[in-house]
C-alpha cells in the first residue's frame, strides 16, 4: 500500500522522487509464488506515477513459475 511505502521511506530517512530507480524487497522469500500474491498493491502505481519513479523492480519472482492449469493467455 502507499502508506506502506511511505512509512519505508520515513524508517530510511529518504525520499522517492522523480527519476529514482525504486527496488521494492516483499521479502516473501520461499512463500513469494502466484499461490501468496506477494507484491505490491494495486494502489500503488498512482503513487509511483505521482512521484515519477522511472524505474520498479522488485525481489518478486513471477516470471519463474510455470503456468497456472488451465491458462492459456492474458486477454
Amino acid at each position: 500500500m502507499p502508506a506502506d511505502l511511505e512509512a519505508a521511506e520515513k524508517m530510511h530517512g529518504v525520499s522517492v522522487g522523480e527519476a529514482d530507480n525504486l527496488f521494492v524487497r516483499n521479502g516473501a522469500g520461499g512463500k513469494n509464488t502466484y499461490r501468496p500474491a506477494s507484491g505490491l498493491h494495486a494502489a500503488c502505481p498512482p503513487w509511483l506515477h505521482e512521484r515519477k519513479v522511472a524505474v520498479l523492480s522488485s525481489d518478486s519472482d513471477n516470471d519463474v513459475h510455470p503456468a497456472i492449469a488451465g491458462f492459456e493467455r492474458w486477454t
